[in-house]
């Protein structure tokens, strides 16, 4: 990489890096903002105006976001822009998005219920592989009779820690706490 686009580069991830502290003071916040400032300005000169989208000028008001938000890690959206993701997934062409996801979320929501009406096994067994497939659907764990954790447990994050503590309290011998984010129970 040519040092001009490596120096501007460096400026996005120090500047981010700043907002992204657990702690961020005052000078934090104006060297971030100076460090995304001189990223926006050299990024046009670097690669040309065509390839400046909305997200430049987002950075453009990071400090204030920062600011009035805290930092960046508090704040993060990658589950809902992975959500955003998957639903855009359910559209195929441009005309009428919104009736494409209802009728596929529809579709996935009575497809378990249809395929246990099939009789053959092994239709049974190829259909329930297509809709696990397709809902990039994994249980982990087995809670109790017909209930499932989807994904993986999670340990506590430093934020719950006080509620272990207040659990262990009431219940010494309790096993550590973990989450989960989503629940498999009896074909819903």
């Amino acid at each position: 990489m040519k040092d001009n686009y490596y120096n501007n580069l460096c400026k996005l991830i120090n500047g981010m890096a700043l907002f992204n502290s657990s702690s961020i003071s005052g000078a934090h916040l104006d060297r971030g903002d100076q460090l995304l400032t001189e990223f926006c300005k050299e990024f046009q000169n670097l690669y040309g105006l065509r390839h400046i989208a909305s997200n430049m000028h987002l950075l453009r008001h990071f400090k204030k976001a920062v600011e009035e938000g805290g930092p960046a890690f508090m704040t993060a959206c990658f589950k809902e822009e992975d959500l955003n993701g998957q639903i855009v997934d359910l559209i195929h062409g441009t005309r009428h998005a919104i009736m494409q996801i209802g009728t596929k979320l529809e579709f996935f929501r009575d497809l378990p219920l249809l395929v246990e009406s099939v009789e053959s096994e092994a239709a049974k067994a190829y259909c329930s592989h297509l809709i696990q497939k397709s809902l990039n659907f994994a249980t982990s764990d087995k809670i109790c009779h017909g209930t499932f954790v989807v994904g993986d447990f999670h340990d506590m994050s430093e934020h719950f820690l006080l509620v272990q503590d207040m659990v262990k309290a009431v219940n010494p011998g309790a096993l550590p706490l973990r989450f989960f984010e989503r629940l498999y129970k009896d074909h819903q």
